[in-house]
Order: C-alpha cells, then structure tokens, then sequence
C-alpha cells in the first residue's frame, strides 16, 4: 500500500510541475525565498492576476491575514485574525514565512519578525502571522508590477540620544 501511495505521489509531484512549467507568475513569485511550487500556484490560483483588488491589504483581508475589530463608542479591540478566505493558503503562507524566517538572506520580512520577537516582546506565532500577512501583500505587488524578489535588508534608524538630551 506504502509503495502505491508513493507512486501516486510521484505521478501527481510530475502532473504539477507539467501545469506549472510554463506559468510566469509562478516562476515570479518562486523568486521568493520560502515560496515553493505548491504555495505559488496555490496564490495564483486563488488570487489570479490580481485585478479584482485595488490595494495590497485587500488581498490580505481576502485570505483572512487581519485581526477582528471590535468597535463600541471610541475603544476599539483587535482580536485574532479573521480566517476568512482559503485556510489552505493561509496555512502555506503561514508555512512559507516559517522557512522565509529560518532562510540564509536577509530581508526586511526577517527584520520585522526579529524585531517584534526581540524589541516588542511578541509572541512568535503572532510575529509570524504578521509576516504571512506582509508576505501575501508582498506576492501582490509583485504580480502586479511583475519585478522578481530582492533581498533588502532592514536597517533601524539610529538615534542620537546624546542629541535628545541636549534640547530636553
């Protein structure tokens, strides 16, 4: 039964790198570190060329990447995210961020999770779903524009304390 199953893998792994091997934006969007065959034809085949949206947090509202709001009067409560949208692909993206953080190049996805991990105390399943969020808005815009990944590294700004202390 092991030796069937593997077979039957192996005739699927073939069939989708035959659908796959032609398609631009699946190569685009592999560019990204983290981002296999699965999860890119997965974005593509839900979001498309991405058309029907306007902006970038759209497309993250539409996979369900964005806290709930509760809003009464003037407080407003974030909770967890929505989970609207395709749970599979937010769980490849959830996924993908998860190998994008343990990758060897430097981005500013890594810096966002160093920092809200390090500086801001966060839980990491919550930095992490922060940075699933970033990284569909990411595979928008880069298949909108139609520009391949570039690793840029995040550098905080440097503040000169010493000038704070001398107006204060």
């Amino acid at each position: 039964r092991i030796n069937l199953i593997e077979d039957d893998i192996m005739l699927v792994d073939a069939e989708i790198k035959e659908e796959v091997k032609d398609d631009k934006n699946v190569e685009l969007l592999e560019t990204v570190p983290g981002i296999g065959k699965l999860t890119a034809m997965a974005y593509v085949a839900y979001i498309g060329d991405g058309s029907r949206f306007h902006k970038a947090s759209q497309v993250a509202a539409s996979i369900g990447l964005v806290p709930k709001i509760d809003m009464s009067g003037t407080i407003n409560r974030y909770g967890s995210i929505s989970k609207h949208g395709c749970g599979y692909l937010r769980s490849l993206l959830v996924m993908a961020s998860w190998s994008l953080i343990r990758s060897k190049t430097d981005s500013a996805l890594k810096a966002k999770y160093k920092y809200m991990v390090k500086c801001q105390s966060k839980n990491k399943r919550k930095a992490i779903i922060a940075v699933a969020r970033k990284l569909a808005e990411l595979l928008y815009i880069m298949l909108k524009t139609g520009n391949a990944f570039e690793a840029r590294s995040f550098k905080p700004p440097v503040i000169d304390i010493t000038s704070i202390l001398e107006t204060a």
